[in-house]
């Protein structure tokens, strides 16, 4: 992975397919992705159920979509940077993709689950209030750094992402003791 060169701080990703490292050393969980027209990712999610390594492919379509122009992948690209945002896998707690970006459904802990048991990540983090509670129903054995959705409204979101950035990437992580449920992040 020393070799890895990451896209530029613009976050273009067209051509850079990013390492995928075994094991996973991080896993992001997001609420759910949102696109104009959810309909045309159903055949691309469809054919990562059917691929030996979907979960991998999975994970580089939402880091690709978090890369482009979103509001979440804008705010994590300041918090965490680009270089960071490379190295973690990504899904989502909820496989549903909604037509808007406020929409919000409930997290899938069935989906969690068999993300968490392909990736076997040592550090997941769960980012808002979905996530959190879903990953309360997955059996793991990772450390949880639990924090608010990027584009969360009701309060200031960059200083715990950017400590949990520090965290992920200081590598400390391993002795914080795990997320319990006690705080929970909008």
């Amino acid at each position: 992975m020393d070799d890895f060169d990451p896209p530029s701080a613009t976050g273009y990703t067209k051509h850079v397919r990013t390492p995928y490292r075994d094991p996973v050393v991080a896993l992001c969980f997001l609420q759910n992705q949102w696109g104009r027209n959810p309909t045309t990712s159903d055949p691309i999610f469809e054919r990562f159920k059917k691929a030996e390594d979907g979960h991998k492919m999975r994970s580089e379509y939402v880091r690709r979509c978090l890369m482009r122009s979103c509001r979440t992948g804008k705010i994590l690209k300041r918090a965490w940077g680009v270089d960071l945002m490379v190295r973690v896998e990504w899904d989502n707690a909820s496989p549903r993709i909604s037509e808007t970006p406020d929409g919000r459904f409930n997290s899938d802990a069935r989906h969690m689950q068999e993300i968490v048991d392909a990736h076997k990540p040592g550090i997941i983090v769960v980012l808002g209030s979905v996530a959190q509670k879903g990953i309360l129903a997955v059996k793991h054995n990772a450390t949880v750094l639990a924090g608010p959705h990027p584009c969360a409204r009701a309060i200031a979101t960059m200083e715990p992402l950017k400590e949990i950035g520090k965290k992920l990437r200081d590598g400390g992580v391993m002795n914080m003791p795990k997320f319990d449920g006690g705080t929970q992040w909008p």
